[in-house]
């Protein structure tokens, strides 16, 4: 499997590779190996994923996508000793993802070869960051490109529109085609029966074209079935949300619109952030309303929670002393207790913590923990 992407325990990216390779690995009897393309300046290094060893080979290019595969026979070279050198052999198939430099890498070796296209740029002709060489090295790209596809004995296209872009280029004549949707882990993903909608923690991404079409058409031509407080407020501001976008008129009634009680947060501050655009005399009063409601610290001079702890010396605490900031009041929180951070470290040696010994024992003059406990009373 070689691809450009490939999550590991810093990065996500490329969750969808890793769940594919998952399965073969599962449903299969192959010894799958993931080798990670990457650029020559990185400094990725081999690493292991959920039991997948991943190694990193570095390709010879231009940065920022200028000609790619100008170096391909060095590159290919450089490639075989790459899979020697990791142990890699009686290689039986090659799936590559994306057409470059996955595709281009494998020209050399003896085995059934795949290429898998995950998006509408199937020939990666927009990567880079200057027009004028995107435009000059078009040709170039589409010609060395279609050349690899072709040589390809099946390509996978993750729908049906990702396989009929390749159709636009007239010398793509590839041997075998299939679509094959990204799955999805069913351990994970599954249908619930006897779900109100508080009971359901739903993470959503749609795109700005989506809103605009089935996906908004939906949400809209629901609203008048739904029948809990949360399911209807969602509805409405998320089509507010929509017409702001495409500065047409939507309003909400907002003295009259049904809020749910012990509201779910994150509905509660879409809620305010329509109300703050919609309303901007109420602007000050929500503004308000958000720090206090938000701020822990100010929660829990009421509700007494937990002890709040002042690190600062204690003149600065009893506000005989000015704050360095000069945004900042002075004196002290409510409620709080002085801990001065300057009795519990070394300042003139390291800064280090003093001696478990020296802030535990009963025996010293200084006494500290005695002293501690005096402050905190």
């Amino acid at each position: 499997m070689i691809t450009p992407f490939f999550p590991s325990n810093d990065s996500f990216v490329g969750s969808y590779i890793f769940d594919q390779v998952n399965e073969i690995r599962k449903q299969t009897e192959f010894d799958v190996r993931i080798v990670k393309t990457v650029s020559l300046f990185s400094s990725e290094k081999d690493y292991e994923f959920n039991g997948f060893k991943v190694s990193i080979f570095k390709t010879i290019d231009f940065p920022f996508f200028i000609f790619p595969g100008l170096f391909n026979k060095i590159n290919r070279k450089r490639f075989l000793d790459f899979l020697i050198k990791k142990g890699i052999k009686n290689v039986q198939y090659s799936h590559s993802h994306v057409t470059y430099p996955a595709s281009y890498l494998v020209d050399d070796l003896i085995c059934k070869r795949i290429v898998q296209h995950h998006g509408l740029d199937v020939l990666q002709l927009q990567n880079g960051r200057s027009n004028f060489i995107k435009k000059n090295q078009r040709k170039y790209l589409i010609k060395n490109s279609i050349k690899q596809l072709n040589k390809a004995d099946l390509s996978i296209g993750v729908s049906r529109l990702v396989l009929d872009e390749l159709k636009e280029f007239n010398d793509y004549n590839p041997k075998s085609e299939f679509v094959l949707y990204n799955g999805v882990d069913t351990s994970k993903f599954f249908l619930l029966e006897n779900k109100n909608f508080r009971d359901l923690a739903i993470y959503m991404w749609v795109d700005y074209d989506n809103a605009n079409g089935y996906f908004g058409r939906l949400v809209e031509s629901s609203i008048q079935h739904l029948v809990g407080a949360e399911e209807k407020l969602f509805s409405q501001l998320y089509i507010r949300k929509i017409a702001f976008l495409n500065l047409a008129e939507y309003n909400i009634d907002y003295k009259n619109i049904e809020f749910p009680e012990n509201c779910h947060p994150v509905l509660h501050g879409r809620y305010l952030s329509m109300l703050y655009l919609d309303e901007p005399k109420k602007r000050k009063t929500i503004k308000k309303y958000h720090y206090y409601q938000n701020n822990i610290i100010y929660k829990n001079i009421i509700s007494k929670k937990f002890q709040l702890v002042d690190a600062r010396g204690e003149q600065r605490f009893l506000g005989l002393q000015p704050e360095p900031r000069k945004e900042l009041k002075s004196g002290n929180i409510k409620g709080s207790k002085n801990l001065p951070f300057q009795e519990l470290v070394n300042i003139k040696e390291g800064r280090t913590f003093k001696k478990r010994e020296e802030l535990i024992s009963f025996d010293d003059p200084k006494n500290y923990v005695k002293n501690l406990i005096k402050r905190l009373k």
